[in-house]
C-alpha cells in the first residue's frame, strides 16, 4: 500500500519512506536528511533549523513533505519522541509536513503508553485495517493476483481459498505471506 501511495502522488514534493524500524536516532536523521537533500552532521539542533527552513520554502513553493515510516510499531520510544519533535515543528509551518506511521496493531497499543501520549495527541487521523470477512479475503486474493498480471482465475482452487482464509482468519498480512509461500512452493 505504501508503494502504491508513493507512486500515485502527482507532485510528492519531498518524499521519504523509511522501512527499517531498527534505526538509531542519528541513523534516522542521516537517512531522513539524505532523502530531503539535506545534510545531517550529527547535530540535531542544526538539522532542525535547516529542516524548518525547508518547510518554510516548501510552503512558499506549494510543495509538501511526506515522511512515511513503515513497521512503526517496532520503533524505539526515543525515536518516536524525536518524531514528535518533527510534528511540533510542522505546527509552526502549517500544512506542509505529513507523517504516516504505518504498523501492526501493536502501534495502537504503544500510543496509549503515558510516555507517548504527547505524540498520540498530535495524531490527526488513525485507521486500523482489521480482519477481512471471507468474501473480502477471497476478493482481496483475486485482486492481488490480477494486479500481479495473472489471468488465471483458478490459480487457487476454492478449497485452497477456504483453507487460506481459515488459516489466516482474514488477516491481510498473513494472507499475503501464505499466498506468496504457496505460489513459491508450487513454482519450486
Amino acid at each position: 500500500l505504501i508503494n502504491v501511495l508513493a507512486k500515485s502522488l502527482d507532485n510528492p514534493g519531498y518524499l521519504c519512506v523509511i522501512s527499517n524500524p531498527c534505526l538509531g536516532i542519528d541513523d534516522f536523521f542521516h537517512y531522513f536528511a539524505a532523502q530531503l537533500g539535506l545534510l545531517f552532521d550529527g547535530n540535531r539542533v542544526r538539522f532542525l533549523f535547516i529542516f524548518t527552513k525547508l518547510l518554510e520554502e516548501s510552503k512558499k513553493n506549494k510543495r509538501k513533505v511526506l515522511l512515511i515510516i513503515d513497521e512503526a510499531h517496532a520503533l524505539p520510544t526515543e525515536l518516536l519522541e524525536e518524531i514528535r519533535l518533527l510534528v511540533n515543528m510542522a505546527v509552526e509551518v502549517k500544512n506542509v509536513l505529513s507523517i504516516f506511521l504505518v504498523g501492526q496493531s501493536e502501534l495502537l497499543n504503544r500510543l496509549t503508553e503515558a510516555q507517548l501520549s504527547p505524540l498520540s495527541e498530535r495524531i490527526a487521523v488513525r485507521y486500523h485495517l482489521g480482519q477481512l470477512c471471507k468474501d473480502e479475503a477471497l476478493q482481496y486474493i483475486r485482486f492481488r493476483l490480477e494486479r500481479s498480471g495473472s489471468t488465471n482465475n483458478t490459480l487457487f482452487t476454492r478449497g485452497a481459498l477456504d483453507l487460506i482464509y481459515e488459516a489466516t482468519g482474514g488477516n491481510p498480512r498473513q494472507i499475503n505471506i501464505l499466498c506468496d509461500n504457496a505460489l513459491f512452493s508450487a513454482y519450486s
